[in-house]
């Protein structure tokens, strides 16, 4: 018996980490848009199962830093993961899929200074290999005052080869208040997708 092809699926994801955010398929509408600002013009709301102050964690991922790939290749396991949950995977720039690294959870530490929060590390429980770790924090205010737009920002940069942890890394463009409660989405190149939920002490 011939085997079906598998169907065509594009593939959201963030253009530093290769962490895969959403799905579409083209069986039906192969000659559709494929450029993230006919797909996901606003960027893709990010939630997870955790809760602070009663509130669900959700972070926004701007359109600027995604692209959509096309699903070329994945082991057929793999495959079924990431339509069952897009953000379980990760994909490379020629297009295949895999699984992220398990384990190594990371751990983010805010520090105030001058009143303000304006610089953050970041570990994990492992060195990074040799070539370093790309990594991309996007913090989103979980309670804004009403009216308000919640405070975001989003911040690159790298764990250097060796390492388990990069300190200081300052939070630009813009610091952030203490005694807000913020909910984070942490992409460490290889690894998977983590949530946390803090309140920035002063």
């Amino acid at each position: 018996m011939a085997t079906r092809p598998s169907k065509p699926l594009l593939l959201i994801s963030l253009k530093d980490t290769g962490h895969i955010l959403g799905l579409l398929s083209r069986e039906g509408d192969s000659t559709g848009p494929r450029d993230i600002g006919a797909l996901a013009p606003t960027g893709v709301k990010l939630r997870a199962p955790l809760k602070l102050g009663g509130t669900q964690a959700a972070v926004t991922v701007p359109a600027a830093i995604l692209e959509v790939k096309l699903l070329d290749s994945a082991n057929p396991l793999v495959r079924e993961q990431i339509i069952r949950c897009p953000a379980s995977g990760i994909v490379a720039s020629d297009g295949t899929a895999s699984n992220p690294v398990a384990g190594d959870k990371p751990t983010v530490t805010f520090h105030p200074h001058a009143g303000v929060i304006d610089t953050f590390d970041l570990a994990l429980t492992a060195p990074a290999p040799s070539k370093g770790l790309r990594f991309l924090l996007a913090i989103e205010e979980a309670a804004p005052v009403a009216n308000r737009a919640p405070e975001r920002r989003i911040v690159k940069g790298e764990i250097p080869a060796g390492t388990p942890s990069v300190l200081g890394v300052p939070i630009d463009p813009a610091s952030l208040q203490p005694g807000i409660d913020i909910h984070l989405a942490v992409f460490i190149e290889g690894r998977a997708l983590a949530f946390d939920s803090q309140t920035l002490l002063p």
